[in-house]
């Protein structure tokens, strides 16, 4: 198979959120993922189990990782998907237009919490 069209050779991984148990009410900014020479990133997240509390992720930007902002909604593939105790895994991608994306997770309603939350990225070139 020629390496063009080889999705190995046309992509790289990197952790994007470290999976933790989380047993409060927190917010985590994940890694920043640099898509320089990316055509899109696509991050999966999920919970190894969640006992309560529900787990909501955004993805913000940005050009030099200080001025942020969120993904607008249009370039967002998919949904941002609440982990809650019945829905453990989600996938969503994304169209970087600036340098850096990160994926992000706030917690709420948590005492005993979640296990292994984390999130991988995926970038694929063009």
């Amino acid at each position: 198979m020629p390496t063009s069209r080889d999705m190995q050779n046309r992509q790289s991984s990197n952790v994007a959120l470290t999976a933790i148990s989380v047993t409060s009410n927190t917010t985590r900014n994940g890694s920043w993922i640099d898509t320089k020479d990316l055509a899109s990133l696509l991050f999966v997240y999920q919970g190894g189990s969640v006992t309560d509390g529900t787990f909501t992720f955004s993805l913000s930007e940005s050009d030099d990782q200080t001025a942020i902002t969120a993904v607008a909604a249009g370039r967002i593939i998919g949904a941002l998907t609440v982990l809650t105790a019945g829905n453990l895994v989600n996938s969503v991608g994304v169209q970087p237009t600036k340098r850096y994306v990160r994926i992000n997770m706030v917690s709420s309603g948590t005492s005993s919490g979640a296990h292994a939350i984390g999130s991988v990225a995926t970038g694929f070139t063009s």
